[in-house]
């Protein structure tokens, strides 16, 4: 699987001019007065997506990058969604990863679906790595992963 990890300001860049066989989107979720546009403006980015990839090879979650557990922070939900995602790539897949900027969740996605398909998570951080040089993956995601769902 190549997995490639970016920031949300390049994505549309990147979809553009690669192909990109899935997706997983990581957004900060609307608050406050936002919040009155919320269906509106996830609609709107789940259509600039659908340009390039399919409704079903997309996965578009909102969640704050929490190392603590809170409400709209990481949880079991969001793990349970990446692992049926990855259940559905296929192992020489292309995914775009992104979160707000590449750097805790989208990591710590990357390196779950990577579990997923059988590899050590130690190897999946190393690979990460290579992928993203700024990679911090975000450690409450990854110990709700490696609690509940990893494969000993």
């Amino acid at each position: 699987m190549n997995i490639v990890i970016c920031e949300k300001k390049n994505v549309l860049k990147l979809l553009s001019h690669s192909k990109y066989d899935a997706i997983i989107s990581i957004n900060d979720p609307y608050v406050g007065s936002a919040r009155k546009w919320e269906s509106h403006k996830k609609a709107k980015w789940a259509s600039k997506i659908a340009k390039y990839i399919p409704k079903d090879k997309s996965l578009i979650l909102y969640f704050w990058d929490s190392v603590i557990v809170e409400p709209n922070g990481p949880s079991l939900d969001i793990i349970r969604q990446i692992i049926e995602f990855s259940k559905s790539l296929l192992k020489n897949c292309n995914l775009l990863i992104h979160c707000k900027m590449g750097v805790s969740r989208s990591p710590a996605a990357g390196m779950i679906v990577l579990a997923e398909h059988g590899m050590d998570i130690n190897d999946a951080y190393e690979y990460i790595l290579t992928r993203r040089l700024i990679a911090i993956p975000n450690s409450l995601m990854l110990e709700l992963y490696k609690e509940n769902f990893e494969r000993k």
